[in-house]
C-alpha cells in the first residue's frame, strides 16, 4: 500500500529510481568482455599486451594495474576494470575483429558518459544514441550478453542523469566500499568467507542488544549458539 501510494502521488520518485551506474559498468559489461577475450589470446600475444602495459603512460590515473594481468584478471575488482576501460583500446585493440572491436569502442564511449562530472540536456538525444548503439552492437556480435541484465541497465543511464546530474551525484557503491576495510579491521575473519563472517558477527550484536533488553528467545539454546559463536568464539 505504501507504494501504491507513492506511485500515485510520486510518479517520479517511484518510476525513476537510478541504479549504480560506477558500479554497473565495470562489474558488468568491462567484466565480461575482458574475460571472454583473455582466453582467445595466445601465449605471444599475451606477453605482447604485459609489454604494452609496461609501456603504457598511466601518471594520470588513479589506480594502476599491477602483476601480470593476463592471468590475474579474473580477481580483478571495480577499480582495476575502471582502470583496465581506459587504456583496454590501446592494449589490445590489435588482437581484436571487426565485431569485437566495434563493441569495444562503442562500451569504451559509454564509459565516458558514466563517468562524466557534468551533464547537459542538450546532450541527452547524442547520449542516448550512444548507449543505444552499445546495446545493438553486443546484440549483432555477442547476443549472449544481452542474458545480462547489466547490459541492459545501460539504456537507462542517460534517465537517470537527466532525473539526478551526474553518476557521482547519486553513486554511493564507491564511497560505502571504502569503509570495508575498516569493518575487516574489527571482525575475526579468515578472509574466505569475509561477508558470511561479518553478516553473523553484527548478527550476535543485535542478539546480545535484544537480550540486554530484557527480552528473551523461544528457542534460547539455539540463540546462546549462535551469539556464542558469532560474538565470543
Amino acid at each position: 500500500q505504501v507504494w501504491e501510494l507513492c506511485a500515485k502521488t510520486y510518479p517520479p520518485f517511484y518510476r525513476c529510481l537510478p541504479f549504480e551506474a560506477l558500479h554497473t559498468l565495470p562489474l558488468g559489461p568491462a567484466k565480461h568482455l575482458l574475460r571472454e577475450q583473455m582466453p582467445l589470446l595466445s601465449k605471444g600475444q599475451k606477453a605482447e599486451i604485459l609489454a604494452r602495459l609496461k609501456a603504457f603512460h598511466t601518471s594520470g590515473f588513479s589506480v594502476k594495474l599491477y602483476g601480470n594481468v593476463c592471468y590475474y584478471y579474473q580477481s580483478f575488482c571495480g577499480r582495476d576494470f575502471k582502470a583496465w576501460v581506459q587504456m583496454a583500446l590501446f592494449i589490445i585493440g590489435p588482437y581484436l575483429d571487426d565485431g569485437e572491436l566495434a563493441v569495444w569502442k562503442s562500451f569504451c564511449k559509454v564509459f565516458q558518459i558514466a563517468y562524466s562530472k557534468s551533464f547537459s540536456p542538450s546532450l541527452s538525444d547524442e547520449w542516448r544514441c550512444l548507449c543505444q548503439t552499445f546495446v545493438d552492437t553486443v546484440k549483432q556480435h555477442k547476443p549472449h550478453l544481452l542474458q545480462k541484465q547489466k547490459v541492459h541497465l545501460i539504456l537507462h543511464l542517460v534517465g537517470c542523469m537527466e532525473n539526478f546530474g551526474p553518476t557521482s551525484a547519486f553513486n554511493a557503491a564507491e564511497r560505502f566500499e571504502l569503509f570495508d576495510s575498516n569493518v575487516h579491521t574489527y571482525v575475526f575473519s579468515n578472509r574466505l568467507s569475509s561477508s558470511r563472517d561479518i553478516a553473523q558477527h553484527f548478527a550476535a550484536i543485535q542478539h546480545l542488544r535484544y537480550i540486554c533488553q530484557a527480552c528473551y528467545f523461544s528457542d534460547s539454546e539455539r540463540c546462546v549458539h549462535l551469539v556464542f559463536n558469532g560474538y565470543f568464539h
